[in-house]
């Protein structure tokens, strides 16, 4: 998923997706890893304001929004059919 030329805006989205990842794998319960949804989807959110709303587009909307609803699917919090970002996200 992470090919290409970044420039420090996009590293900052890498690394909020990769420390949620890691987060959420520790967590030992579904309001636990709920508020680590909710809290990086904020950070992502705050990033992409600061890029005029440029940085997550559709095809990166998908990703991200796969990326954290299957990690929490491992952990049991919700199915692969449950979109638990979109209450949150802006993009």
């Amino acid at each position: 998923i992470f090919e290409g030329n970044f420039t420090g805006i996009d590293v900052d989205c890498i690394n909020i997706i990769k420390n949620y990842v890691d987060e959420i794998s520790k967590t030992n319960s579904k309001t636990e890893g709920m508020n680590i949804v909710e809290a990086t989807i904020k950070k992502l959110n705050s990033l992409n304001q600061k890029t005029n709303f440029s940085l997550i587009e559709t095809n990166e909307r998908e990703q991200i929004a796969l990326i954290i609803i299957a990690a929490s699917a491992q952990k049991g919090y919700n199915s692969m059919e449950e979109d638990i970002t979109e209450v949150h996200r802006e993009w």
